[in-house]
């Protein structure tokens, strides 16, 4: 009790000292103590010890979401082994008086939403803390008969002087809520993490490798003390500019009797709305826009406008800030500018679809180079004349496909390797043909085989084969860029792998061309 009175003491001065110039709040929790140590099972059963505690604490109230707790708490932690089954055969027993005194930060999560502008507004917040601590500790510990214990080790716990002061690491966290600006209303819990094995008396006789600890946690109560307000208008007199005055936070307190946001003082115009740059008073020509948001300060003109009047010089009906030929009428759907005719092919850009491209009129105003009667902007072919099934193009013939899709089956490749047999150069040098008369299509190359062998080196060996091919057209002078090849082994085979005539069907290479999303196949 000593020590509790030294430490209200402290507060007290503390608080009267301080009260005036800041923020303070003083609280009482009502809860209780809970011990983990050698007499308890490590799990929630923990909370069957749980005993009544008080704690008083005096908050210093750094800023909205932050502050620095000072407190005293008191209680007692208890353990009794027969209230375990595991330990019940021991029959240990222990009562702990303590008094711990602590300073911790607490971070209040939501605490910024306490006033919105200069108005209070009640919140439920969590909030965490954390700091350093003394306990004060005297277990009492009745080591029963001993039983299933080792008495040396009681020994040694009895002959140890454990009554004293001891760090620990208080940590916790909480909600409170506001009842009004004054008086919150929480509920708390804190983790005590201490440097000590006895806390209830019992170590070497229990589990020495492993540090007590304890809890403190239950309703929390506290009052807010405020900074002198003498005006009452929400600034406290040390940050008041006009302590003696009701005034606003964004005036530092003053009193502003327009809201023009120009406190009274410096205000020439105290009882009517104006700006800073005429002293507070409002609208040089009077067309009632504010000077700062009048565009045409000096003429007055329509709210609407900014302040300013009509102009429209060309009387052509569009306005001359919007108006990009003011002094040339044209017509309201042109921005009031006579309509262009850019590439001077005789038709007006807003009819023309190439407007900077010379072209017919037939077109739109479009050309077509190659005379294959679709646009160039259309024709993906545009300076070769071809269909338009094939979006002006020119079409790879039936005998051309003919050559792709019998390419499948000519093209052969030394046994179980990926070297080419010289009789299939007649073959790959007519695609090399196809490639050469049509430079807009290009080729994918895709290598299968049969099913007999391991599928990862099937797999290999078609896109070996796939890209000897690719070589072959590269060597004939084919881009690269135009080549892609792949392998997929013994997937998608297009006849029977359980017969040798349907094996050597599935053992192929085919040609696709392709042109945009066209694809021409040589097959499956």
């Amino acid at each position: 009790m000593k020590h509790l009175f030294s430490l209200l003491l402290f507060i007290g001065i503390i608080a009267t000292v301080n009260a005036q110039e800041h923020e303070w709040e003083f609280g009482l929790l009502l809860g209780g103590s809970n011990i983990g140590g050698d007499l308890i099972d490590p799990d929630f059963s923990t909370f069957k010890e749980t005993k009544f505690a008080l704690g008083l604490q005096a908050t210093k109230i750094v800023n909205k979401t932050f502050g620095v707790r000072l407190g005293y708490y008191t209680g007692t932690l208890t353990g009794e082994d027969r209230n375990f089954e595991r330990l019940s055969s021991r029959g240990f027993s222990s009562s702990t008086p303590i008094h711990e005194f602590s300073a911790m930060a607490e971070w209040d999560l939501l605490g910024h939403k306490r006033f919105k502008g200069e108005e209070f507004k009640k919140v439920f917040s969590p909030y965490i803390m954390g700091g350093l601590g003394l306990t004060y500790f005297d277990p009492n510990v009745d080591f029963g008969n001993g039983s299933g214990s080792n008495n040396e080790m009681i020994a040694m716990d009895q002959a140890e002087d454990v009554s004293t002061f001891r760090l620990i690491v208080p940590v916790g966290a909480g909600v409170k809520m506001d009842l009004n600006p004054q008086w919150t209303l929480g509920f708390e819990y804190g983790f005590r993490i201490s440097f000590s094995d006895y806390l209830d008396g019992v170590s070497m006789s229990g589990n020495p490798d492993k540090n007590d600890w304890y809890g403190i946690g239950g309703l929390n109560l506290n009052y807010r003390m405020s900074k002198r307000d003498t005006d009452k208008d929400g600034v406290a007199d040390a940050q008041d500019e006009c302590p003696e005055d009701y005034g606003i936070p964004s005036l530092n307190g003053c009193p502003d009797t327009d809201m023009d946001g120009i406190a009274d003082a410096q205000d020439n115009c105290p009882g009517l709305a104006g700006i800073a740059l005429y002293g507070g008073c409002p609208d040089t020509d009077g067309d009632g826009v504010l000077d700062p948001y009048d565009e045409c300060p000096d003429l007055s003109g329509l709210r609407e406008r900014s302040g300013c009047p009509i102009f429209d010089a060309d009387s052509d009906g569009v306005e001359d800030e919007n108006d990009p030929c003011p002094k040339i009428a044209g017509p309201v759907d042109n921005e009031g500018c006579p309509y262009p005719d850019t590439d001077e092919d005789g038709i007006l850009d807003k009819d023309d679809k190439c407007p900077n491209v010379a072209g017919l009129k037939d077109m739109d105003g479009c050309p077509d180079t190659d005379g294959d009667g679709i646009v160039d902007l259309k024709d993906d072919c545009p300076d070769v004349l071809g269909t338009l099934n094939n979006n002006g193009c020119p079409e790879i013939s039936a005998k051309e496909v003919e050559t792709l899709e019998t390419a499948t089956e000519s093209v052969q490749f030394e046994t179980a390797k990926y070297v080419l047999k010289s009789s299939s150069h007649e073959t790959l040098d007519k695609i090399v043909e196809i490639l050469e008369r049509f430079p807009q299509y290009n080729l994918m190359i895709k290598g299968y085989t049969d099913d007999r062998g391991d599928k990862v080196a099937n797999r290999k060996l078609s896109e070996n084969r796939a890209f000897a091919c690719m070589q072959y057209f590269s060597v004939k002078g084919i881009s690269a860029r135009r080549l892609s090849y792949k392998g997929f082994g013994e997937s998608d085979p297009i006849a029977s792998n359980s017969t040798a005539k349907g094996r050597s069907k599935n053992r192929r290479v085919t040609f696709d061309l392709v042109m945009a999303e066209k694809e021409i196949t040589s097959g499956r």
